[in-house]
């Protein structure tokens, strides 16, 4: 179930990313500047929060953190099939950032907890080839949605794509849990001293 999950969310982002700036050029007409800001809003998510919603995933059930980031993604693909402009448009993209910066390092700790490191080792040579696969054939599948429906139609996919993604994450929380068992020994943020001591003590 959670391999299943992981890769109904990678085709997702990767059909997103694709049908947005295809979307953007040749539906909206938008200008270079309009691509470029488009761009950031879609990748300033992960600057800016990244981290802490990486320290929820370990500190709280990356269960429950899988199941909002779904269900996040099916909220925006709905908000960007039916944006009226590219204003509009743009700042659903903002939320469609945010809303997938949960998932990779949640996937991370479910594997750490669902698999012991010779189980680890094993799986890492066809994780990457179905990851591989999945970022080649996913912006395919999202170039022949934007080409066959020249509209916004397309985000329907991954806006179906998101509602089983949720239906996996519930089913992750069955092996792992919604809650982590050692919540009150975590620390809340990431240590952003020792990683700047780190930098600065590095010969």
């Amino acid at each position: 179930v959670f391999f299943l999950g992981r890769t109904f969310n990678s085709i997702s982002i990767w059909v997103d990313f694709t049908i947005i700036f295809s979307l953007l050029s040749f539906n909206f007409d938008a200008s270079p500047s309009v691509l470029g800001m488009t761009a950031a809003l879609y990748g300033l998510p992960g600057l800016l929060a990244g981290p802490f919603i990486g320290a929820l995933a370990d500190r709280k059930s990356p269960a429950l953190v899988l199941l909002c980031g779904a269900f996040a993604r099916f909220v925006t693909s709905l908000g960007l099939a039916f944006a009226p402009n590219e204003g509009v448009f743009a700042v659903w993209v903002f939320a469609k950032g945010v809303s997938n910066l949960g998932t990779i390092p949640a996937e991370q700790i479910v594997i750490r907890r669902l698999l012991s490191d010779a189980q680890i080792v094993s799986t890492v040579a066809l994780t990457s080839i179905v990851d591989q696969c999945t970022k080649i054939l996913s912006p395919l599948l999202g170039a022949a949605l934007s080409f066959a429906l020249h509209s916004q139609g397309g985000f329907a996919l991954t806006a179906i794509l998101a509602v089983f993604s949720m239906g996996c994450a519930i089913g992750v929380a069955g092996a792992v849990g919604w809650r982590h068992s050692n919540e009150s020994h975590r620390p809340r943020y990431p240590d952003f001293a020792l990683f700047w001591r780190l930098i600065v003590e590095r010969p």
